[in-house]
């Protein structure tokens, strides 16, 4: 599971009351989404013919958000021994997630499965998170949060799907880009590929305050702070989407006027990139019509089909492809047993290429990569041409990769 996310599992348990007057001054510590487990019963909705609930969290940022999750309508305390399946939904941009709860109808119920639907949280926008690192990592971290708060409910880690329409494609696409060891599918709806692209576009479709908003979010415009636009862009990821083995549905409109050039600059784009990088990947593109964002909220039996094919949800690997690819910029990242640590404040993308025993790092500076090693005594390392003998700690072998590219081989 890619970057730091210890702290979200433990929940905090005060009363109801001090968990909103916390979160309200700012006191709530900043990091992964934490559960704001309440003194009073948990918040039903009447919303369709399943279970749904309103559960209050603390987001990346400390500030205190509400996912809602849609249970099928027999999941209750003494008949829910099964761990289910669950689908993470990203919310779009301006959209309640309880709006999201709806358009599932009563499809957890009759195929069984649960729905989180999350909150958003940005940078500086209050309202949406602009696929912004932290929002991210709460997409990956809510199935903790929801067994946190709900105790009856189990959730099946190897049958988890991440998906989403608008803001939520991107963040869907970015979901698995972060996090690839985590989610057995993903859907992305109508997304964005490239922020950098769409902040140009939005003078294209009369959306100029958007402009001002992804400025005021992001920290800057394109030409002035292009790497924070990368970080939060899915094409920037393409390698890892195409390498990472697992599942990814592309869906767009061609009579979407919102999202508009989602062939030549957008989630069509990608899609031809991920399919040139890697020609076997398991990417679908699914090219359709209607308004932006109606091919899920019209269609979201069409979404689980895509998971569960033929009735057989999908399942998570236990084990990386191959060959995979890995890239961030933040400080500390986990990802499939390895673990990188990064000087703060990089302003290029470290990446790494595991193949075999074979790993080769490209980094802007000097970090340290930690290597899973099942060996009870020292290893044999070969970096850069250059053996040496590390001996392990806790399962893992600590290496220090300098500045530039660099090929590690363990036990060669």
């Amino acid at each position: 599971m890619s970057t730091v996310i210890g702290s979200l599992r433990r929940a905090v348990a005060p009363a109801a009351l001090a968990v909103l007057a916390t979160a309200l001054l700012g006191l709530a510590p900043a990091g992964p989404a934490v559960a704001a487990e309440a003194a009073a019963p948990l918040r039903a909705l009447p919303v369709g013919t399943n279970q749904t609930y309103a559960v209050p969290y603390f987001a990346w940022n400390g500030k205190p958000r509400t996912a809602v999750v849609v249970l099928p309508r027999g999941y209750v305390p003494g008949a829910a021994d099964e761990a289910l399946p669950c689908i993470v939904e990203a919310r779009g941009r301006n959209y309640a997630a309880a709006s999201h709860a709806r358009h599932w109808r009563d499809l957890p119920t009759t195929r069984g499965f649960i729905v989180i639907c999350a909150d958003s949280a940005g940078r500086r926008d209050p309202q949406n998170s602009w696929s912004v690192a932290g929002q991210i990592d709460d997409l990956a971290e809510l199935p903790a949060v929801i067994e946190a708060s709900i105790p009856w409910v189990k959730i099946d880690r190897r049958r988890l799907y991440v998906a989403g329409p608008s803001m939520g494609g991107t963040e869907t696409l970015m979901a698995l880009a972060l996090h690839p060891d985590v989610f057995a599918a993903a859907l992305c709806v109508d997304g964005v590929a490239d922020l950098a692209a769409r902040y140009r576009e939005f003078g294209l479709v009369d959306r100029l305050d958007d402009r001002l908003l992804m400025r005021a979010e992001i920290g800057g415009t394109p030409g002035r702070v292009p790497f924070k636009y990368a970080t939060r862009s899915p094409s920037s990821y393409a390698a890892t989407l195409a390498l990472c083995g697992v599942p990814l549905a592309i869906w767009w409109s061609v009579d979407d006027t919102l999202v508009i050039n989602q062939a030549t600059t957008q989630t069509g784009k990608l899609y031809d990139r991920i399919r040139a990088l890697a020609p076997e990947s398991p990417v679908v593109q699914r090219i359709g019509s209607g308004r932006h964002s109606t091919m899920l909220l019209t269609d979201p039996g069409a979404v689980v089909d895509y998971l569960c094919p033929a009735g057989i949800w999908r399942t998570r690997a236990d084990d990386p492809p191959a060959k995979w690819t890995f890239k961030e910029s933040r400080p500390l990242t986990h990802v499939w047993g390895y673990t990188v640590t990064a000087p703060r404040g990089l302003t290029r993308f470290y990446r790494l290429v595991v193949e075999g025993d074979l790993l080769t790092v490209d980094t802007p500076a000097l970090l340290t990569v930690s290597v899973p090693y099942a060996g009870a005594g020292p290893a044999n390392v070969v970096l850069n041409g250059v053996a040496t003998t590390v001996a392990p700690v806790d399962g893992a072998l600590s290496i220090s990769v300098p500045a530039g590219k660099s090929t590690v081989l363990v036990d060669p």
